[in-house]
């Protein structure tokens, strides 16, 4: 197999990079605005990282992966599936916590 080039070695660096800044904005907003603006840019960016990463694999630019017109720009080209990976996606993420919140009160205990 191919070797990898040391930009593509970074890449997973550069991916946790995204991450990091995301989850330290949330946290920012959470701090100016309180906990509703927080959920909310979460959200948002929630949305936005799907794209984010994209863009991250297609140009192997950090800068350019978290460029808001880039990211943009992708989420329009390809439209409403990219709804409903964001969605699918979010489930993923979060199903247990939703499970856990909202469903299991209502079940049963033997279930």
């Amino acid at each position: 197999l191919g070797r990898l080039s040391s930009a593509e070695n970074n890449r997973p660096y550069k991916q946790l990079g995204v991450f990091i800044l995301m989850g330290v904005s949330v946290f920012l907003v959470g701090m100016a605005f309180g906990g509703t603006a927080a959920m909310i840019a979460g959200l948002l960016l929630g949305l936005a990282l799907p794209a984010c990463i994209m863009l991250l694999a297609i140009n192997d630019g950090f800068f350019q992966a978290l460029n808001p017109l880039s990211i943009i720009y992708l989420i329009s080209k390809i439209g409403l599936p990219y709804l409903a990976l964001c969605f699918f996606l979010l489930s993923l993420s979060g199903g247990s916590e939703w499970f856990t919140e909202f469903l299991a009160p209502r079940i049963s205990k033997w279930a």
